[in-house]
């Protein structure tokens, strides 16, 4: 996690992050990589992250990111929920999030 030391154009992205607020994050991800953010773009992230743009099937871009992220916890069975938590929390990246 010390990347960010050694590399001035190191950014972090946390997945988490993104998809609880993507249009903010993705401003922040934009300005750190010196490219411009358009209203084109805005608008396509509003209208992918919108319920009533249409289709949310599978192949579709209309999504809730944040309950994408998350559906790994309800979909697996609670003991492979806890081992994977247990092994992540032992990494560097882990500890931000399970300390």
């Amino acid at each position: 996690m010390d990347d960010q030391a050694y590399n001035p154009r190191y950014h972090r992205i946390i997945y988490e992050e993104l998809c609880a607020d993507p249009i903010t994050e993705t401003e922040k991800l934009f300005h750190a990589t010196g490219l411009s953010l358009d209203g084109q773009t805005i608008a396509f992230l509003e209208q992918s992250l919108s319920s009533k743009s249409g289709d949310a099937s599978y192949f579709g871009v209309v999504r809730n990111p944040l309950a994408a992220a998350n559906r790994w916890k309800t979909q697996l069975p609670p003991e492979i929920v806890d081992r994977v938590r247990t092994q992540v929390a032992k990494t560097a990246t882990g500890k931000l999030f399970f300390s």
